[in-house]
């Protein structure tokens, strides 16, 4: 019986799930709050080393193409509440890219968790900014992203059904 299933796991058309993407590409960018301007310069450096390290089939996603595209074609939102919020979106048929810059705890919790759970199979998920020292908690606006946070959203039980979904493909 056990062999039968994994057979019929092995030959399952993978766009079967729901909302399942083998084909696209999804990134999210956070920079946390910068309480040093100079680092900003050495943390954008460091972003596109980590894009180009990236592990893309460039027949699918033209990375070069798309991170043009996001300049000259992306969307922006400055939040109204919390100083310095930023949201830059872009979305094309193989990639998605959002960057958040100085996110409130809740929002960071929240597209993050959206981030885990979205279509993509690809995912790159960049947090940069500055941490505290003895925990590595990234440093927020207002206050701080704990690997805690990255367990209660693991723990959720949208995120698990999606992670038991790949597990499958």
């Amino acid at each position: 019986m056990a062999s039968g299933l994994t057979a019929a796991m092995e030959t399952e058309d993978l766009t079967a799930h729901p909302g399942f993407s083998n084909d696209k590409y999804s990134m999210l960018i956070v920079i946390g709050a910068l309480y040093r301007s100079h680092i900003l310069d050495y943390i954008v450096v460091e972003i596109e080393r980590g894009i180009r390290a990236w592990d893309v089939d460039l027949t699918v996603c033209n990375l070069d193409e798309q991170l043009k595209l996001f300049t000259s074609q992306h969307s922006s939102y400055e939040s109204k509440d919390i100083r310095g919020q930023k949201t830059f979106h872009f979305s094309s048929d193989v990639l998605d890219i959002k960057v958040v810059v100085n996110p409130s705890e809740g929002l960071l919790y929240s597209e993050v968790h959206s981030f885990i759970s979205s279509i993509p199979r690809h995912k790159l998920l960049v947090l940069t900014g500055q941490s505290l020292e003895d925990s590595g908690d990234l440093v927020l606006h207002t206050g701080q992203f704990t690997p805690n946070d990255f367990t209660q959203i693991f723990s959720d039980e949208e995120v698990c059904q999606t992670i038991n979904v790949f597990k499958l493909s």
